[in-house]
Parts: C-alpha cells; sequence; structure tokens
C-alpha cells in the first residue's frame, strides 16, 4: 500500500510505475491518503481495460456548418443522432467540439465555414492544452464500443455509457491525464466518491507517449 497525505500531490507516473510493480508480482494495489486530522481512506486501483457494447457508425454521410468551436449538423443529420452523436436543440442537431473533429476525420461529416486542411483540435488547442490528450482518449473509447459525452456536471472530462444512453445510466466518469500530471489527493477523493454514489465507476484515463491510453479504476473501500 502506498499512504499519500492530503497535501501531497499524487504523481500520475509514480501510480503507473506503482501498479505495474504490483501487477508484475501479482498483489492487490491499495492507496491510502491521511487527512488533517489522521483518518485514512483507502482506495483500490487496478488497471482495467473498458469494452463497450456499441458499434455503430452513421450509414451516410452528413453535413452541416461550423459555427464557433462546433457545428450544426443539417437535415442529413439524422444518422448522426441515431448512432448517439450530438444533442437536439431547437430541431437541430448540435455536435461537440471532439463529436464534430470525429466525425470529420472518420469521413462522416462535412463542414461548410471550415477549411477541408484546418484541424481543428489545433484551433482548440490554443485555448485549451488539454485538448489533445482528451481527442485521442475520445477516439479511443468511440473504438471500444462507447458512448463518450461530456462529464462536466460531475466534475469530470467524459461520462460513459457502455450501451444505448436512451436506455441505461452511464457506466463510467473518466478524467484524462497524462504521465506528467500531479493530482490533489482532494480532488481524487471527490471524484471517487461522487462516481460511486451515483453508481459510476472512475477511471483515470492516461495518455502515454505512444498516444495508447492506459485505464486505471480507483474505488473507495472500508479494508
Amino acid at each position: 500500500m502506498k499512504l499519500y497525505y492530503d497535501y501531497e500531490e499524487i504523481s500520475v507516473n509514480d501510480l503507473l510505475r506503482i501498479l505495474e510493480g504490483a501487477l508484475y508480482s501479482k498483489r492487490r494495489l491499495m492507496i491510502g491518503i491521511v487527512d488533517e486530522e489522521g483518518d485514512i481512506l483507502y482506495y483500490d486501483v487496478k488497471k482495467v481495460d473498458p469494452v463497450g457494447g456499441l458499434s455503430k457508425v452513421p450509414e451516410e454521410k452528413a453535413s452541416g456548418v461550423f459555427i464557433g468551436d462546433r457545428a450544426i449538423a443539417d437535415s442529413s443529420s439524422e444518422k448522426l443522432n441515431e448512432t448517439f452523436f450530438g444533442k437536439k436543440l431547437f430541431g437541430m442537431l448540435m455536435l461537440s467540439p471532439l463529436e464534430t473533429e470525429f466525425l470529420r476525420e472518420k469521413g462522416y461529416l462535412v463542414l461548410k465555414r471550415l477549411k477541408h486542411e484546418e484541424d481543428l483540435i489545433e484551433k482548440l488547442y490554443k485555448y485549451d492544452k488539454s485538448v489533445k490528450a482528451k481527442y485521442i482518449v475520445y477516439k479511443d473509447l468511440r473504438s471500444r464500443g462507447h458512448v463518450v459525452k461530456s462529464g462536466f456536471k460531475y466534475g469530470a472530462h467524459f461520462r460513459v455509457y457502455k450501451d444505448n444512453p436512451n436506455e441505461t445510466h452511464s457506466n463510467y466518469l473518466v478524467t484524462v491525464t497524462t504521465p506528467e500530471d500531479k493530482l490533489r489527493p482532494y480532488i481524487v477523493s471527490s471524484l471517487v466518491r461522487l462516481s460511486q454514489s451515483v453508481n459510476k465507476k472512475f477511471l483515470l484515463a492516461v495518455v502515454l507517449e505512444n498516444l495508447t491510453v492506459q485505464y486505471i479504476a480507483l474505488e473507495y473501500i472500508k479494508p
């Protein structure tokens, strides 16, 4: 078990290294966070391989207009909606920036007011330095058969569905990190406890140097 004090930062790189060591020796990994009153909160840490149950992709191309940092799809967008992209708003389908770039990259979306060679992620990077890592995770989760939506209302980057989001609640809350990042213990504690209080699992999605993603599940436990 690895102990941290509530004022310490948790290095993601160190967490990966400790987890690999535990897996190599076939041991369970727990971390403990000591609060200012001396109480210890315990968390189970596991490497996971989240697999979804949806593999639908749009059957035909859609077109739309690029406005600001996202797209509004036109009347040809029904197939996008059926495959759980976008959100209906005033009779239109609004696509998030990550959905927009994903669909455009895959050839499912043609946009007006945006040059074909323009890279939307590079444009967004000027304002959000984490957007490249978030896009890598978004693409990876989609390729695994998940539906990926904003997790902002929960304080995470994504909320993730293994199945039809119209028929079930989301399964995961996901926060995107890199090995160079450091996590504040109180943020870890609040995200894990919130996830469990709404019957979801909390995942750290770590974007590695080779642009693959490693998923780490953290769960509050009472040993």
